[in-house]
């Protein structure tokens, strides 16, 4: 590991996160950008090498670089699956449900989301290239954003049928009509049979909840 500060190209200055090189599985050198704190910076180019080793010998991942992959952004997730340095399966188990700012709506004493990252943000990038109305796109985030909190998910194998079915419950009972219910339950098998199509997700943990029924007029 070589552990080092970059010059700024235009003011000839040392920038002030250090950079870390590695040699990857494959031999070859490999740069990430740190800290600003020299050994945070050591620390993650060790758990860097220490990534790589495993994967050199083809030993499963031990429960210490499992959070540490979890704790990391998940475009360096990204990366490290680019490279081959961890699996798909690896890559989605780290990858956060979504990255979101929450704030209360004064009006309604409800919570609105402003998505930042996670697969939910790369769901409502796919929802965007087939050119959808923006509302209905607005509304579905929305409505898997909130069962996503509500249920306290945090990555794509946390989602389970019993907590979506207990959610559910709860709304109804808030008095929430059975369409605005089916919606929501619309929005997250969505977006689970999206996981499931990317690969992030090895089967669909909500294909057996059936719909409400209604009458309508």
């Amino acid at each position: 590991m070589i552990l080092f500060r970059q010059r700024n190209k235009k003011s000839g200055l040392l920038q002030s996160k250090w950079t870390v090189e590695i040699r990857d599985h494959l031999k070859l050198k490999r740069r990430f950008a740190a800290f600003k704190d020299k050994g945070a910076s050591r620390s993650y180019g060790n758990q860097l090498e220490r990534l790589v080793a495993f994967k050199s010998s083809n030993r499963a991942l031990d429960t210490e670089l499992i959070s540490w992959l979890e704790s990391l952004p998940d475009t360096t997730i990204k990366r490290l699956h680019t490279i081959g340095l961890i699996d798909n399966e690896t890559s989605t188990a780290t990858i956060p449900l979504m990255v979101a700012k929450k704030a209360q709506q004064k009006r309604t004493k409800g919570f609105s989301f402003v998505i930042t990252g996670g697969h939910l943000a790369d769901y409502r990038s796919h929802l965007e290239s087939k050119e959808l109305a923006n509302r209905y796109i607005k509304q579905t985030i929305a409505h898997i954003a909130r069962i996503i909190d509500s249920c306290t998910f945090t990555f794509a194998t946390d989602i389970n049928t019993t907590s979506i079915e207990h959610y559910i419950t709860k709304v109804r009972n808030t008095g929430i009509s059975a369409r605005t219910a089916n919606a929501s339950l619309t929005a997250i098998k969505g977006f689970c049979s999206w996981l499931v199509i990317e690969q992030r997700l090895t089967s669909d943990p909500v294909k057996r909840i059936k719909k409400f029924r209604f009458m309508t007029r």
